[in-house]
């Protein structure tokens, strides 16, 4: 016994001396997630933002850092739940590829073309273990690199959904979820060819754009191309359109409207001024606020605004008076089980009972078919 163990302990020590080295990736899928956090929050702060809603974002957050450590630029940028992702796996709903990560992160990191899901952007960092037809509550447990089908397509919402097979390039569509991704996981999308059908595209990243060319997402015959603008430059979009013009951004006190931009800093007071207005972001309760002049509460301080004045925001019963403000959550506005409606703290609504948002109901989940409150089976 004593000669094997000596050999397999020789074994061992040759394998690890061989010179063979893993591929680089990020170790675990928790350390993945607060690296997501983290990546977003650095695309928020780099990308250049045209529009009062994430200028607005940007200002109350303050920084990238102060943003990841508030695990806040996942939500500003509509990635998703990925803290569930975690449980996703120790689920064994999926499996997590540590290298397919650390791809996604760096490809994040070198490009403004990230308002999108994570799912779509990264679709080959988890592998997913329920079958064609089952129930699923996110793409990234469907096996074969299917996508969970919740009624995206028709508008009518279900939960669970079940996995289905993704469609190819080139094939009619509706929805984005729809559409196969790139053998390295990079996404495709439900887009209008240029004939005006609507189908699964490839979608790449062009070359940063110079001031007054087109910028966005741009249909060519080979496919969906996003440009981003050279540092410095907005992308600033007409309502309702796709692609946009790479315009330098106005400095506080200029004109402005819906094809300008405003500075870092600033948005553009169309209800008053129309002028770019410096966002003055106050930290303390007892200072002076306004929406409509961006002097604003700082929500992840626990603040709103009440009658011109920054307050503390949490902890009303149920029929206090509530007020809601840009960058505060809307449960933080009354206590547990409450939230606000008509301007007081109402308590949440139970299963069955009529609902127009999530946020009414006491699981979390107003069900779009029924427009009535709902368990929440699905994350």
């Amino acid at each position: 016994m004593r000669s094997l163990g000596r050999f397999v302990w020789a074994v061992s020590v040759l394998c690890a001396c061989s010179g063979e080295e893993e591929a680089p990736s990020i170790a675990t899928v928790d350390a993945f997630v607060a690296q997501a956090h983290a990546a977003a929050c650095e695309a928020l702060f780099r990308c250049g933002v045209s529009g009062n809603d994430l200028a607005v974002t940007r200002a109350l957050l303050g920084d990238a850092s102060r943003c990841a450590s508030l695990r806040a630029g996942v939500g500003a940028l509509r990635w998703g739940g990925v803290d569930e992702l975690p449980a996703t796996v120790r689920l064994g709903k999926a499996r997590y590829d540590g290298a397919a990560a650390l791809r996604c992160l760096t490809r994040i990191r070198a490009t403004c073309d990230v308002a999108h899901p994570l799912a779509e952007m990264c679709g080959d960092v988890f592998a997913g273990t329920v079958a064609a037809g089952a129930a699923c509550q996110r793409h990234e447990d469907c096996a074969g690199g299917g996508w969970c089908d919740r009624g995206q397509a028709t508008g009518m919402a279900s939960c669970p959904g079940q996995c289905a097979a993704r469609k190819a390039l080139g094939s009619e569509c509706v929805a984005n979820e729809e559409c196969a991704l790139g053998p390295d996981g990079q996404r495709a999308e439900c887009f209008p060819d240029m004939a005006g059908t609507s189908r699964c595209i490839r979608v790449r990243t062009g070359a940063a754009a110079p001031e007054g060319m087109p910028c966005g997402h741009l249909v060519t015959a080979n496919g969906g191309l996003d440009i981003p603008c050279a540092t410095g430059l907005a992308c600033v979009f007409a309502s309702g359109a796709l692609a946009g013009t790479c315009r330098q951004p106005q400095a506080v006190g200029a004109m402005c409207s819906e094809t300008t931009a405003c500075a870092t800093g600033a948005a553009c007071a169309a209800s008053t001024t129309m002028r770019c207005t410096a966002i003055q972001v106050r930290r303390s309760a007892g200072e002076r606020c306004s929406a409509a002049t961006f002097e604003l509460c700082d929500g992840h301080a626990g603040l709103t605004c009440r009658s011109g004045m920054c307050v503390a925001a949490g902890g009303g019963a149920a029929g206090a008076t509530c007020a809601a403000a840009m960058g505060v959550p809307a449960t933080a506005l009354c206590a547990a089980g409450l939230y606000c409606a008509g301007g007081r703290c109402t308590m949440r609504k139970a299963d069955g009972q009529p609902c127009a948002g999530d946020v009414e109901c006491q699981s979390g989940a107003c069900d779009q078919a029924t427009s009535a409150c709902a368990p929440r089976a699905c994350r």
